[in-house]
């Protein structure tokens, strides 16, 4: 859920900055700025989104419509993080600290310095932001000065750079790496290589047993540029894929060519979000990205052998559901789930499983192409990490 303080903050800080005392008003007063926004990142989307934190209109919707979607985007995929941050328990007497590259106005620092304080409240966090737009700094500072009783045993330091000066990236080590829908934008057009070298430089700055996550827009070129560089990253020995993947084989989705390795994640939009939203008609009440989470190859993986991951919707045909799953393995199957015996209910909670849920199947039956399980309800099991 997004937090009902941030949205109020936004409110109020868009009120204060328009002169303008009603609520409501600012919002019509942005609506169009919003509109320009998703142009800019949607149909006339370019490499430097036209530079909209120059504009202090354009950084205020950008509160409103888009700071939502990205706290809880990142949020979605930190939940995955618990299983792999034991070690972090046994240097309990010292700060966790946390690197947002790219921050912006700290939408993705905000939701992990959030979720670090419910996995561990006694532990306080230190949360440095790095960032090239002043303006865009200067709103992250108010921000966390204003609601810092929200975050008692936090931290903040700003930093003004450009994530792709290794000299620009404060000095580790660090618990956890953020570059949330900022990599791609920061190295479009660049090889490969030049994006897996820059990578290997952020290893060095990690702890022990440390983290990077990285979000990227959910769009077929991102997508696929994501699954380019993990599948490299895979290969080699610096990292390894603690998720989204259940293996670390090629991505079975290249090899095919039809569909791209992304998540889909409802939630409840905030209502300042929605009135934004009521004459660009976009989809927000899903969320949609694609993301990695890594660490260092020296750490070993926990194996995964029953964790199998949905990569589309269950569809429901004429007594059963059909979906397309990422397995153990590294191959891609089809699954099917005979309905027959199943009440209304369960069909319904069926239905609601989004892309990307990790499952785990029990007694599946390959049919004879060899690419499709069968797997009965009562042995489908929607897990979590």
């Amino acid at each position: 859920m997004y937090p009902s303080f941030l949205e109020d903050w936004w409110l109020a800080r868009a009120s204060k900055s328009l002169a303008i005392n009603d609520t409501r008003g600012a919002l019509q007063a942005l609506e169009r700025d919003a509109g320009r926004l998703s142009d800019l990142f949607t149909t006339e989307r370019r490499t430097d989104f036209g530079d909209y934190t120059a504009e202090a209109r354009l950084l205020l919707a950008y509160g409103l419509y888009y700071f939502p979607q990205t706290f809880v985007r990142t949020g979605f995929p930190l939940q995955r993080i618990q299983a792999h941050i034991a070690g972090w328990k046994d240097e309990a007497a010292r700060p966790l600290r946390v690197l947002d590259l790219g921050a912006g106005t700290g939408a993705a620092l905000l939701a992990a310095v959030n979720h670090l304080q419910q996995l561990m409240p006694d532990r306080a966090i230190e949360a440095h932001a790095l960032e090239p737009s002043g303006a865009s700094l200067a709103l992250l500072r108010e921000l966390t000065t204003d609601l810092r009783a929200h975050w008692p045993d936090a931290r903040f330091v700003l930093h003004q750079g450009d994530m792709r000066d290794e000299h620009a990236i404060p000095r580790g080590p660090w618990d956890l790496i953020l570059a949330s829908f900022s990599l791609g934008e920061a190295f479009f057009g660049s090889s490969a290589e030049v994006v897996e070298g820059w990578l290997d430089g952020l290893g060095r700055k990690l702890a022990d047993k440390g983290l990077l996550l990285v979000l990227e827009p959910a769009l077929r070129e991102t997508s696929e540029r994501l699954e380019a560089l993990r599948d490299g990253l895979a290969a080699g020995t610096r990292w390894q894929v603690l998720a989204p993947c259940p293996h670390a084989a090629p991505c079975p989705l290249r090899a095919g060519g039809e569909h791209w390795c992304h998540e889909v994640r409802r939630w409840q939009p905030p209502e300042s979000l929605l009135y934004l939203n009521r004459h660009l008609h976009r989809s927000v009440e899903t969320l949609k990205y694609s993301y990695l989470l890594l660490a260092e190859g020296s750490h070993k993986r926990p194996p995964m052998p029953s964790r199998w991951r949905l990569i589309s919707p269950l569809a429901e045909l004429k007594g059963r559901f059909i979906a397309a799953v990422c397995a153990p393995d590294g191959r891609r199957y089809t699954l099917e789930v005979p309905t027959r015996a199943l009440k209304k209910a369960g069909k319904k909670e069926l239905a609601r499983w989004e892309r990307g849920a990790l499952l785990e199947l029990r007694n599946a039956h390959p049919l004879g192409d060899g690419a499709t399980l069968r797997v009965q309800p009562e042995d489908l099991v929607r897990v979590e990490d």
